[in-house]
């Protein structure tokens, strides 16, 4: 009923219907209230999973870079004990066999000379192996019996590479 309609109504139908008209904007409201209760609910689940889908995509990413941090540093772990740890050469035993019979030609050029440096070098380094050390101390008595023998040093060894190599393993400890 219309607010009009309600005023030329008796007094007795006037408060029946307003009470009538109270009634349904108290239900009116209830649905109301209820409704946005339900509304309200419905966001905060939508926005609490929202939440959580973004914390484990987060967890997720970070996961990910925490994996790409451990690989980059195992590789880097693995690259500088690579550098660290100079994998020693494989030692050709031929090149390490100086004769009984080497005569003062054989031990006095720069290629021997340099094979020997090289070998006190890496001895240095403390990488020298087992073969590598009875070869430079082979190479020690070899020019002993040489210096101490051959008379006519000086004329067959005129860089003295002889004794420049003697020279260099005084300072190899065998």
């Amino acid at each position: 009923m219309s607010e009009d309609k309600i005023e030329e109504l008796p007094l007795i139908q006037k408060l029946r219907a307003l009470k009538a008209k109270e009634e349904a904007k108290k239900k009116e409201l209830e649905q109301l209230e209820t409704r946005l209760k339900t509304e309200s609910e419905n966001i905060k689940s939508a926005i609490n999973k929202t939440i959580q889908e973004l914390q484990e995509e987060d967890k997720d990413k970070f996961l990910e870079a925490e994996e790409k941090r451990k690989q980059k540093e195992q590789s880097l772990e693995e690259h500088l004990e690579d550098i660290k740890t100079p994998k020693p050469a494989a030692v050709d035993l031929e090149s390490l066999y100086i004769s009984k019979s080497a005569n003062v030609y054989d031990v006095a050029n720069h290629n021997f000379y340099n094979k020997v440096k090289d070998m006190l070098d890496k001895q240095e380094n403390g990488y020298l192996n087992s073969d590598e050390k009875q070869f430079l101390s082979s190479v020690g008595n070899k020019l002993t019996e040489i210096r101490t023998q051959d008379s006519y040093l000086k004329n067959k060894d005129p860089d003295s590479y002889i004794s420049r190599t003697q020279e260099l393993l005084n300072r190899f400890r065998y």
